[in-house]
Order: structure tokens, then C-alpha cells, then sequence
């Protein structure tokens, strides 16, 4: 009795494993396939590569993140859309980030802040600035991490945006106690 439910434990395990590994790749194909259709709009086949590389890939296949992100940031360039660059460069940031190559992201972020700056989208920056004093810290670099957390700190406090301005006090208390 007990082998038949140790084999029942392991035949439900392994179904549901292979339903939750064929459900995550027919994501990934049917995201591929909408950014593959050129009849969609841009950003629509944009949006789709977004959400593969934030929701699909990221923490789970990091190479395939940097791979599809490179693919978003080259479409993007070619349909001249500034705000999809920043997005694209933003996601090789944190791919790159987290194989632990934090000079490279942060040369990601300082492109991405360059195009939001001339798009002059203070929201861009300060987000930007952020990660920027994140990738820092990563680095122990506790200086620079502070100097960039207080310049996205002085934007958010400027346009009364609470929840930001909370997230990089956060941040900026996590420094401190470094």
C-alpha cells in the first residue's frame, strides 16, 4: 500500500511538473509569435517581448532575458521608439545585473537616462537614477550608490510621487545600514 501511493506521489508530481514546464513554453512561443507578426503594431509586438522577458524569463532563464531584450532594443531603434529603448536597455540592465556584471548594467542605465533625459521624462530619470544607485550598492560602492539614490530622491519629492519617494528612502536606509 504504502509503494502504490509513494508511485501515485511521484506519476502526480511528474504530471504536474510537465503541465507547468508545457504551459510556460507555450507562453514563451505565443509571445514570440506575436512579436513575430508583423500585421500586429509595434507596440503591441513590443508589449509581448516586454512581458517575456519581465514575467516569463527573468529569474528563470537570465541569458535568454539578455538575448530576447537585445531583439526589443534593436526593433526599437529601427521603429524609432525612444521609450521602448529605454525599456529594452533597462531589461539588459537588470539581465546583466543579475549575472552579477554590474558595470555593464549600469553602462545599460546610463544609455537609458541619456534618451530619457532628451525625451525629458523626469519619471525616466528618476527611476533610472535609481537602479544607477542600486547597481552602486551591489557594487559596494555605498558613495555613488547614496549620491545617485538622493538625485532620484530630489525628482520623486518634486512631483509628489509617495509610493517612489518611499521606495528610494528604502533603498537609500538599506545604503546607510551597509
Amino acid at each position: 500500500m504504502r509503494n502504490i501511493l509513494i508511485t501515485l506521489f511521484i506519476l502526480c508530481f511528474s504530471i504536474l511538473s510537465f503541465e507547468k514546464g508545457f504551459s510556460r513554453q507555450t507562453t514563451i512561443d505565443s509571445l514570440l509569435k506575436v512579436f513575430n507578426d508583423s500585421t500586429k503594431g509595434d507596440t503591441v509586438r513590443l508589449k509581448a517581448v516586454h512581458w517575456l522577458c519581465g514575467a516569463v524569463l527573468w529569474k528563470t532563464n537570465i541569458d535568454s532575458m539578455y538575448q530576447v531584450s537585445q531583439l526589443m532594443l534593436k526593433f526599437a531603434q529601427e521603429k524609432k521608439l525612444p521609450k521602448w529603448e529605454t525599456t529594452a536597455l533597462r531589461m539588459l540592465a537588470i539581465s546583466t545585473s543579475d549575472k552579477g556584471n554590474y558595470s555593464e548594467s549600469i553602462k545599460y542605465l546610463f544609455q537609458a537616462l541619456k534618451i530619457y533625459d532628451s525625451l525629458r521624462s523626469q519619471g525616466g530619470v528618476a527611476m533610472v537614477l535609481q537602479q544607477i544607485g542600486n547597481e552602486y550598492h551591489s557594487m559596494n560602492d555605498l558613495n555613488k550608490a547614496l549620491e545617485y539614490g538622493f538625485k532620484s530622491l530630489e525628482i520623486y519629492q518634486k512631483s509628489w510621487k509617495e509610493l517612489n519617494t518611499g521606495i528610494v528612502l528604502g533603498n537609500i536606509g538599506n545604503i546607510y545600514k551597509d
